[in-house]
């Protein structure tokens, strides 16, 4: 096995770069610009780097993607854009006239400048993250806005009320949404959680929706969003979960080539060494798998030493996204953690762990 050497200063620098401006490359990913963010910020509070980052100027870039508005029932929703790249959101009145014009043409008002759960979810990780004392956080509105993104089946839609998009990865967002803000009194948490039972596919894993193959990202969503409610051992019974585990453990160590895969027949994929390893660790069961051999995978095969990140495959460009969950991956594991010097991350939320005391929010 090859010497495994860990690239800190130039994943620090990596995550500052993407962190101050985005590569060309990156234009189609500017729809999830505040998942980017996200990713930037918690990577480098794994690597132990915040002091790298401008945080007033963070703060205040988060908060100028907070949206709030007052929806047809009279009530005052909000959350967080996705970007800028929708422009200047329409003033009250102006969106008011959006909504009349498209109800006179018998079609659902979809709100570009809106917010996206999704972005709401990881603008509020980046804010605690940072210590911003939340005082700006519209929180009833974003409570409310979870009402009204959730569907009679329990699902959420990521964007508006009609469900666009829905699937269990916007459950995840919810229920983290809820735990962080410690309210879950605008949610019903028994729907979603049988929402989240009905994606358990025949062969253990859960998939993004009902009857679809069962995927590591949604596994991890869906389990992450049981434990957030509180509502694990009263959703899945103890052979779903013996099951839901063994396909965990088989999408961990049933490949040739090393690293973890998402799905059946599947090439080993460095993002699902979070998502995959992260139902086992929130399952008491990473002791399952061989992390040297991950470990191998993503130091020598997806590491790249002349820019810092991490790719998706052996090979390949390094990303922000995969180069979060490499990290992620390895500040669970206790050997590479603390060879590496990372801070552990809590995978039941996505953020690195801290001592909540009395409430969920830790500031």
């Amino acid at each position: 096995m090859e010497e495994m050497t860990f690239h800190r200063d130039k994943h620090i620098a990596y995550f500052t770069s993407m962190l101050e401006e985005l590569p060309s490359y990156y234009i189609e990913f500017e729809t999830q610009h505040m998942v980017a963010v996200y990713f930037c910020v918690i990577g480098l509070d794994m690597l132990g780097a915040l002091d790298t980052v401008d945080k007033e100027k963070v703060i205040e870039h988060v908060y100028s993607m907070q949206v709030v508005n007052t929806n047809e029932k009279g009530l005052e929703t909000g959350g967080f854009r996705s970007g800028s790249c929708f422009g200047t959101p329409p003033s009250p009145e102006e969106r008011l006239q959006h909504i009349e014009h498209d109800a006179s043409m018998g079609v659902p008002y979809i709100d570009f400048w809106g917010s996206h759960i999704a972005s709401t979810y990881s603008a509020i990780c980046i804010l605690l993250t940072l210590k911003d004392d939340l005082s700006r956080l519209h929180s009833q509105a974003i409570l409310n806005q979870l009402t009204c993104l959730q569907q009679d089946n329990g699902c959420f839609g990521a964007i508006s009320e009609h469900g666009e998009n829905e699937d269990v990865r916007f459950v995840f967002c919810a229920c983290a949404i809820a735990f962080m803000l410690d309210d879950y009194s605008t949610i019903n948490t028994h729907k979603a959680s049988l929402y989240v039972k009905s994606c358990l596919s025949y062969e253990g894993g859960l998939g993004l929706s009902p009857w679809l193959e069962a995927q590591g990202g949604a596994s991890y969503c869906g389990l992450a969003a049981l434990l957030c409610i509180d509502t694990l051992h009263d959703t899945l019974s103890k052979d779903q979960l013996q099951l839901f585990t063994r396909w965990c453990y088989l999408r961990a160590t049933n490949n040739e080539s090393k690293g973890y895969t998402g799905r059946v027949g599947k090439k080993p994929d460095s993002c699902y060494s979070f998502w995959v390893g992260g139902c086992l660790q929130l399952l008491d069961q990473f002791h399952l798998t061989n992390p040297t051999e991950n470990r191998d995978f993503l130091l020598n095969k997806c590491q790249h030493a002349r820019m810092g990140g991490f790719s998706k495959h052996a090979g390949g460009p390094p990303d922000v996204l995969h180069t979060f969950y490499s990290l992620a991956w390895l500040s669970m594991d206790i050997e590479s953690r603390e060879s590496l010097g990372l801070k552990p991350i809590d995978p039941k939320v996505g953020w690195c762990r801290r001592d909540c005391g009395d409430g969920n929010i830790a500031v």
